[in-house]
């Protein structure tokens, strides 16, 4: 009986077996095949294919320890050390023949330090704390080396413990202290001491809640998780976009490229371990409440009216499931703004709504901007995204180029005289629609180039008779504009078609990925079930003149000082990027629309001096400078005071600053004359928000306005007063 119940037990093990599932915590089946035909991709079809062994296997080992303990606070040097000793030596062998053991050894040290440390927690937080002494914690410990034994990782615990206590104990909410400024219009009140220690209880419990949600973070991970943060520390050792995908990672990216995700419409990454707001979609809840911008931290997500639940530490895609939803129901943030003090926390409530490009399409306005005694009419057409009848979800087949087409076309008809296209937005997409919108502007010219590992060379012109705009333009651009948008605004400034302006330099992605499903490499794949992908970097772009996007992204003609200078969200800010190169140019001298307006030398100049002089003159443009400036430098803080006076003294002295600044600010936008925004019906059906003041856009506006004080001036005429804003109309505003 006995040897029929184990027969009987093993045969129903089998079918875990054989489908890559077993009853522990540890690598399948299914995943030693995965990362076997991981190797063989990356060595064999990825652009630099780059062998194995000249990889730093110790190098590998200690990016997966960071990649577990990003602010190194949980392992010691010696923690380090014993991995290197057993692995280091032997680290390809097993690579190559499939085996996930290193880094599910490292995660369960990981699992048991942390749940060391949270019952440490529990503990210190019972205890009392002295705010009165002036010491310094160093909160940016991503360059900083473990700490070597448990008794300086304890004592680096007793800062970090602080530092969120007085965080915690000054955090007022956002609404809280809009009410209290509101009533003291002058002078704003200070923080005190007493507001500080009635909130420390709150303190010690939102602390010991939060870091038994991270120890249970930690429990609720599944095997795959495993694999998939490990496998990429190889991946991306290549460089920052291949990615290994489990077949989870695999339906959230189907997802994006179908284009219809549900949630709040931005761009999430991780950085040491935070959740952060990389990029906020056009069209989208983050992008029409206004209160979200790139680089805000998401500390806590709650559902509804439910408690919040901590992100902090959380694995991103963990914590976009939290974020992502049904549509229409409701989700609040806990938000860390990017440009306050570390205390500050402020509440964002969104409803959550399907993302469909047909949200997301190219819209225009018209400026009529005073310049030298009368009006210029100048067209602003914004790119969010380069779309095409491709996207399976473009249900009304609206293709970027054919749309701005005929935008073009309709301010024509309003008798505009300059255009901007504003790609501050835009993350890229179609190389097909990104070729023809270059040809609207300068049709038959080269566009860009492409080559592949064995160094072959396919270049990209654009149509002949394709031009519908033969006037002054301008491309504005900013670090977000990436891939197919550094595309378009470095073939037209090859050709000097164009005037960029912006932030001083584009995102700089100048490679191609294709996804590769592993189930397609082998029928025998179909006995372990369903297999996951590899998105591969296969190919870099180039631009006509034989220089590369990638890392240096395009630079533009001037620029203006930007709070994402900072902020490590280029490509040249990710680790293993691909390198800088150039290759042979293409032929620049195409047969061009003779009446396009090019930009000369001495036309570049003339624009260059005006610019300049007008950043002078105006004290906007200081204002300005004096926000980023303030920005970068706490940026680039690192250590933070221990001492709950000091603490107190800073937030108040920043959040009088900071209204300081406001109000002058918005002073000097009510005072700018004769500058006026008209939205045009037919246009921006879907835009009906009021639009912000937008420094960029204005200085965009004015060097247009430059390039036609160059040319010979004509009559100005005001067509189409009917379909004009409803608001009034231009005489009333030149009243």
């Amino acid at each position: 009986m006995k040897k029929f119940l184990k027969v009987y037990a093993f045969i129903l093990w089998l079918p875990f077996c054989s489908h890559g599932i077993v009853p522990s915590f540890e690598p399948t089946a299914t995943m030693r095949t995965e990362t076997i035909f991981l190797v063989q991709l990356l060595e064999n079809f990825h652009y630099l294919k780059k062998k194995l062994s000249s990889l730093d296997s110790k190098q590998l080992l200690c990016d997966y320890m960071s990649f577990l303990d990003p602010q190194k606070m949980f392992f010691t040097q010696s923690d380090i050390n014993c991995f290197i000793q057993n692995y280091q030596n032997s680290l390809e062998l097993l690579w190559r023949g499939g085996s996930l053991a290193p880094g599910f050894e490292m995660f369960k040290k990981a699992r048991d330090v942390v749940k060391y440390r949270r019952k440490w927690i529990t503990r210190r937080l019972k205890m009392p704390f002295n705010f009165n002494r002036h010491e310094v914690y160093v909160y940016d410990r991503k360059n900083v080396p473990w700490p070597e034994n448990l008794l300086q990782l304890d004592a680096l615990w007793e800062k970090r413990l602080q530092h969120e206590m007085l965080n915690e104990m000054l955090c007022l909410p956002t609404d809280v202290l809009e009410n209290i400024d509101s009533n003291h219009e002058k002078e704003l009140p200070n923080i005190t001491r007493e507001q500080a220690i009635a909130n420390m209880e709150n303190a010690r419990t939102t602390l010991r809640d939060r870091y038994k949600n991270y120890c249970k973070y930690f429990e609720n991970l599944e095997p795959v998780d495993i694999q998939e943060s490990y496998c990429n520390v190889l991946t991306q050792s290549y460089d920052p976009h291949t990615t290994f995908l489990s077949t989870d990672s695999m339906d959230d990216f189907a997802i994006s490229l179908q284009n219809f995700l549900v949630g709040i419409g931005a761009y999430l990454s991780e950085d040491n371990g935070d959740c952060i707001i990389k990029e906020v979609m056009p069209g989208g809840p983050a992008e029409q409440c206004k209160m979200l911008k790139a680089g805000d931290k998401i500390l806590a997500v709650a559902q509804g009216k439910k408690d919040f639940v901590s992100i902090q530490g959380m694995k991103l895609r963990k914590s976009v499931k939290l974020i992502r939803g049904p549509k229409g129901t409701t989700v609040r943030l806990l938000i860390q703004p990017a440009n306050g003090e570390t205390s500050e926390r402020k509440i964002v409530t969104l409803v959550r709504d399907e993302i469909k490009i047909e949200n997301n399409l190219a819209s225009a306005k018209i400026y009529y901007n005073f310049n030298h005694g009368h009006f210029d009419r100048i067209g602003v057409i914004d790119l969010p995204a380069f779309y095409g009848a491709e996207d399976s979800k473009n249900e009304a087949k609206h293709t970027l180029s054919r749309d701005v087409k005929n935008l073009i076309q309709t301010l024509k008809s309003y008798g505009v005289e300059g255009i901007v296209l504003d790609m501050r937005r835009n993350g890229g997409g179609l190389l097909s629609e990104a070729v023809q919108l270059a040809g609207l502007f300068l049709d038959n010219c080269s566009v860009v180039q492409v080559k592949d590992p064995e160094n072959n060379i396919v270049g990209q012109s654009a149509e002949p008779n394709s031009c519908v705009w033969d006037g002054p333009l301008l491309i504005l651009t900013s670090r977000f504009s990436a891939s197919a948008s550094e595309i378009v605004a470095g073939a037209l400034k090859c050709h000097n078609r164009a005037w960029m302006f912006g932030e001083h330099t584009t995102h700089g992605k100048g490679s191609v990925q294709a996804v590769i499903e592993l189930d397609k490499l082998s029928a025998i794949m179909s006995l372990y079930g369903r297999l996951g992908a590899v998105k591969l970097t296969l190919q870099k772009w180039y631009l006509p003149d034989g220089q590369s996007t990638q890392l240096k992204g395009v630079a533009t003609d001037v620029s203006l000082p930007s709070i994402y200078d900072c902020l490590p969200i280029g490509e040249a800010d990710l680790p293993h990027a691909l390198p800088w190169d150039c290759i042979t140019p293409m032929d620049l001298n195409c047969n061009r629309v003779p009446s396009c307006q090019m930009l000369t030398p001495l036309f570049r100049q003339c624009l260059n001096y005006d610019f300049h002089v007008r950043c002078t003159k105006l004290p906007m443009y200081a204002l300005y400078e004096q926000q980023v400036d303030k920005f970068t430098k706490k940026y680039k803080q690192s250590e933070i005071s221990l001492n709950l006076e000091e603490r107190i003294a800073s937030i108040n002295q920043e959040r009088k600053e900071q209204k300081q600044l406001t109000e002058a600010f918005k002073a000097f936008k009510e005072s700018i004359p004769f500058f006026k925004e008209v939205r045009l019906k037919d246009l921006t059906t879907e835009k009906k928000h009021e639009s912000q003041f937008d420094l960029f856009e204005y200085e965009a506006i004015q060097q247009v306005s430059d390039m036609l004080s160059l040319q010979p001036k004509h009559n100005i005429s005001i067509p189409h007063w009917s379909y004009l804003s409803e608001c009034d109309t231009l005489w009333a505003f030149i009243k």
